[in-house]
């Protein structure tokens, strides 16, 4: 199977798209690498440990930003973990929250629409 794991830098993230490569799936990984609640580089650390799991492909993608379809045109099933965490912090910055927690799953739902209309 051909598996899209959105948010997959992160800590269920990183360990689901391991465990589904180890079950010889392609693992499509997307993740934008950014965060305010933990450093970037324990994010960047998960991200390189993947790279050397077989079967993985990563893509540093922000889903608020351009074209998704090509990263779910051939997936069998979409995993869609992407979310900036950190109930607190959400307050003091909703706009980052928002877009990345609703704007971009509201995007990555339009794409896979898209394609499901094309493909009829």
């Amino acid at each position: 199977m051909e598996i899209v794991v959105t948010g997959a830098a992160g800590f269920i993230g990183s360990s689901l798209a391991k465990e589904l490569a180890l079950q010889n799936n392609k693992v499509i990984c997307l993740d934008a690498l950014i965060d305010t609640t933990y450093p970037k580089e324990i994010k960047k650390a998960k991200w390189e440990e993947l790279r050397k799991v077989p079967n993985l492909v990563l893509v540093e993608k922000d889903m608020r930003e351009g074209d998704l379809e090509p990263y779910l045109e051939s997936a069998d099933v979409v995993i869609n973990l992407a979310a900036m965490p950190g109930l607190v912090d959400s307050w003091s910055n909703f706009d980052l929250y928002a877009s990345c927690n609703i704007t971009s799953t509201h995007r990555l739902l339009d794409a896979h629409s898209r394609l499901k209309s094309n493909a009829k």
